[in-house]
């Protein structure tokens, strides 16, 4: 089952339904694989709270930290004056200081874009 990250009202909410849906996405997943992996429910815990993000002027990265690992989970467009998206675009990231600038993943204006607790899915 896919996740679907809900339509929001404003960028905030729109970040907060993505660390939602993706949290939603890794309890699913543990459900599924608890016995083959061992995982305990610390583990849930332990994701819910290792999600975070910092505004930029251009965009606002989200990240997962897991033990002591942090990692980018994406990035969403924080200005109307992107010359190739649009306010709200999700993307995946290129590496920890910028977002991969090929296609975005969804729009948290728009909502019903597919995301897992790994990051947004390719379209």
């Amino acid at each position: 089952m896919t996740v679907q990250v809900r339509a929001s009202d404003t960028i905030e909410a729109g970040i907060e339904a993505i660390k939602e849906a993706s949290i939603e996405d890794y309890n699913l997943w543990t459900e599924d694989n608890s016995n083959k992996y061992n995982i305990r429910d610390d583990f849930r815990k332990e994701y819910a709270e290792g999600l975070s993000h910092s505004v930029g002027q251009k965009y606002i990265k989200i990240i997962t930290r897991t033990d002591t690992q942090p990692s980018v989970f994406c990035f969403v467009v924080a200005t109307d004056s992107d010359s190739k998206f649009r306010r709200g675009d999700v993307l995946k990231p290129a590496g920890w200081e910028r977002p991969a600038r090929n296609k975005p993943r969804g729009n948290v204006f728009d909502g019903d874009f597919p995301m897992k607790w790994t990051g947004p899915l390719y379209l």
